[in-house]
């Protein structure tokens, strides 16, 4: 094979090694973002454990969210009590611009993933990027609770258009 057929097939490699893992959900992007999954970042190094339990289908990574921003998703019934669990729109320094419930839609005491929604109205801000951040109940207080942060970019709420 000639020496640069032989240098092609080898960067064809690596690109198709970084697709693999990242359709695998093992590539990371800068971000700390999972390729391909809508779960962004968790809490204490327990992606793998809290991807299990938590999806959110909107909003996606990365998109732009309008006021209020509506958040739905699969979690299982662990994550609620009392049919809910703490919700908070978040701006990069960890300023609570607005917090709420997500709700089951349904029976949140069936074993399994069960859906549910929220819609969080959140205070302006100035700040360009930002985080959803889902976090399981804990009545016990005891601490040390999964959660995930989306990573968002915020839209002024005087615009109108579509909620992601």
């Amino acid at each position: 094979m000639p020496k640069e057929t032989t240098k092609d097939y080898i960067y064809l490699a690596i690109i198709a090694l970084c697709a693999g893992l990242a359709s695998l959900g093992i590539w990371k992007t800068a971000d700390g973002i999972v390729a391909g999954t809508s779960v962004a970042i968790a809490s204490g190094g327990i992606e793998s454990k809290v991807a299990k339990t938590i999806s959110v289908a909107t909003p996606i990574p990365l998109s732009t969210i309008s006021n209020p921003v509506h958040v739905t998703g699969k979690a299982k019934n662990n994550w609620f009590f009392e049919a809910t669990f703490p919700v908070e729109v978040i701006d990069e320094d960890g300023v609570v611009l607005g917090q709420g419930q997500a709700h089951a839609a349904t029976d949140w005491t069936v074993p399994g993933m069960i859906d549910f929604s929220a819609d969080i109205t959140w205070q302006d801000t100035t700040d360009n990027r930002g985080f959803i951040v889902l976090t399981k109940d804990d009545p016990s207080g005891l601490g040390n609770v999964p959660m995930i942060k989306v990573p968002i970019f915020f839209r002024d709420s005087s615009s109108v258009d579509v909620n992601n």
